[in-house]
């Protein structure tokens, strides 16, 4: 009896094993189910159209499973698709044979062999302008030598809707923001290949900047405000000046909001009045900061800012930066020009000290600067510095007073200020003093420096800069100051060296500066991921007391560089190549080289 009841469950057992496989064996076989699309007959553009219409649904195979009733409409409607398919390319009379293959387990292969046949051509295109811009040269131009389909082109549907669109826009830049098409028809007749376009623009009136309106409350005066202007009432309107000035408030980093509304549906005579919203920032900041750089070493640097002075828009900084190297506090108050943006007059003072192992310098100064834009990143600026400096060079502890007008010119085309991909940077000063003047001594002293950023393939820019200056003096036994000497070395100039290290030296050996400077260097750098940098560079340069007798400190090394919202951040190793017991220097800095 129990040899019977072990049989019986022996065969349940082998029973519903038997039944768990067919199960899988089914489930494997739908999960095999497929539907693949070929086409044939056309490349390229038309393909990846006639692709794209017979896109396989989704929902037509789902869970490893074909919809069979799905599937046959979506065979019947495939002809239909690929026709439609070719007719923005001019194909209005492709033949299309569309069948479906069943294959082993439930494999399905759907052909569409097309034959496109002769495309359609234009025997006549008809543009014309109505309305009071009709005879705006800008827009006949384009309608005559721009439209991108002439009589005899094959009719291209996404060429048609490009022209009427940039004519469209080429109106609206005109101040003609209305402008409408009243008629845009294509006529096709598919039996001789043949279409007619006719389109008609009417520009409707030009429309033109009217009265604009600053928000009351906005603490700035309303003459200060219109300086980021870009238009001025009575201007032709256009959507343009609008972005400009938009990027103009945003860029001033005065507002956290800036919304710009033209009111479109109240212009009177064409007029149209601006209204513009401004929620200010917070008018006073205090910011600390710490760092640190080989130039430095360790500094704390704390900056007081007041973006509005006294509500009339000027602006007064304290600076306080206080490191191993350096200790300054620098004050500065600004009067902006009405007339630029980037103009401005500026009134400094403050005290720096300074102390390396070349020299030790302690000035008290006052200055008066007046900056002009130019536009396009040129500045010039003049200005009158009037300092009292305590000096150690050597053996050398002088203090002198100086009186040194000058002019400063520069010229920035990087378009980034974190990670600029390529551009330049121009620089010129001339500066001076007259002794009796107000000054201990009379010198005349010309700087000018030069670098530039060249992309090249395969992620990789060059970066390529100079400096040179050259000091004349009246009286060529008269000492020169600290601050007005000319040291080079450190991580933004002879890398391998320590900062200020490079220069002549008195009969004791010690580096006491030059009346000549000459500094080179070149750097290329492959991008890696989006934010770092691995770069080799070579330095050279030194200061000097003669033009005809001179020696250059040379270094070459390498780097990794980390490009952040501050600047990047640099460490370099390099070596020097020009001593005859050569050394290793680690160099990090912060802060942006262009």
């Amino acid at each position: 009896m129990r040899m019977i009841f072990f049989c019986i469950r022996l065969s349940i057992l082998f029973l519903m094993l038997v039944v768990t496989c067919i199960s899988q064996q089914k489930s494997v076989a739908a999960a095999e189910a497929s539907l693949v699309l070929v086409v044939s007959g056309v490349e390229g553009e038309l393909r990846e159209n006639v692709e794209a219409a017979l896109a396989i649904p989704r929902g037509l195979v789902r869970d490893g499973q074909i919809n069979h009733l799905w599937l046959r409409r979506y065979v019947r409607q495939a002809r239909q698709k690929v026709r439609d398919a070719l007719k923005p390319f001019g194909y209005y009379r492709a033949e299309v044979d569309a069948h479906l293959e069943e294959g082993p387990g439930q494999h399905f292969l759907l052909r569409a062999l097309v034959q496109p046949g002769p495309p359609t051509n234009l025997e006549d295109v008809s543009i014309e302008l109505t309305g009071p811009g009709r005879d705006e040269k800008v827009l006949q131009q384009y309608v005559k030598e721009s439209f991108p389909l002439v009589e005899g082109d094959v009719l291209r549907h996404d060429l048609y809707e490009k022209g009427k669109s940039q004519l469209a826009d080429a109106a609206v830049d005109l101040g003609y923001i209305k402008a409408k098409f009243t008629t845009h028809i294509i006529t096709v007749d598919p039996e001789i290949d043949r279409a007619r376009l006719s389109l008609t623009l009417d520009t409707g009136p030009r429309y033109r900047f009217g009265r604009i309106v600053f928000p009351a409350d906005s603490a700035y005066p309303e003459r200060f405000l219109q300086r980021y202007l870009t238009f001025k009432s009575g201007d032709v309107f256009t959507y343009a000046a609008l972005g400009r000035t938009h990027s103009r408030l945003i860029d001033s980093d005065l507002f956290q909001n800036v919304a710009i509304f033209p009111r479109i549906e109240t212009a009177d005579e064409s007029r149209v009045p601006i209204e513009i919203l401004l929620k200010p920032k917070a008018r006073r900041t205090l910011r600390p900061g710490v760092g640190y750089g080989t130039d430095t070493g360790a500094r704390f640097s704390l900056l007081y800012r007041d973006i509005n002075a006294w509500q009339i828009g000027h602006r007064f900084d304290t600076d306080l930066i206080i490191a191993e190297v350096r200790q300054s506090i620098d004050f500065s108050y600004m009067f902006p020009h009405y007339r630029d943006i980037h103009s401005s007059t500026v009134i400094k003072g403050g005290f720096d000290r300074e102390k390396t192992d070349s020299y030790i310098s302690r000035i008290l100064f006052t200055e008066a600067e007046l900056v002009q834009s130019f536009g396009r990143g040129k500045r010039l600026s003049l200005y009158a510095r009037l300092q009292r400096e305590s000096y150690e060079v050597g053996l050398t502890d002088e203090t002198s007073q100086l009186l040194i007008p000058g002019l400063r010119w520069s010229q920035r085309t990087y378009e980034s200020p974190t990670r600029p991909l390529k551009g330049y940077h121009l620089g010129l000063e001339i500066r001076g003093t007259r002794k009796n003047y107000l000054s201990d001594t009379s010198l005349l002293q010309i700087l000018g420096e030069a670098n530039v950023l060249i992309p090249l393939p395969g992620r990789v820019s060059v970066f390529l800069r100079g400096k040179g200056a050259t000091t004349r003096q009246e009286d060529e036994f008269e000492d020169i100051p600290a601050s007005l000497r000319f040291f080079t070395g450190g991580d933004r100039s002879v890398r391998g060296f320590a900062y200020q290290s490079l220069g002549p030296v008195d009969n004791a050996g010690n580096v006491v500066g030059g009346k000549h400077l000459l500094i080179g260097g070149i750097e290329l750098e492959r991008a890696v991921a989006e934010k770092w940098g691995l770069a080799v560079f070579y330095d050279t340069g030194n200061a000097f007391n003669t033009l005809s007798d001179y020696e250059l400190a040379r270094a070459a090394g390498i780097g990794l560089h980390w490009y952040t919202l501050i600047g990047p951040i640099k460490i370099d190793v390099a070596r020097q190549l020009s001593v005859t017991d050569p050394s290793y220097r680690l160099h990090l800095s912060v802060g942006f080289a262009w």
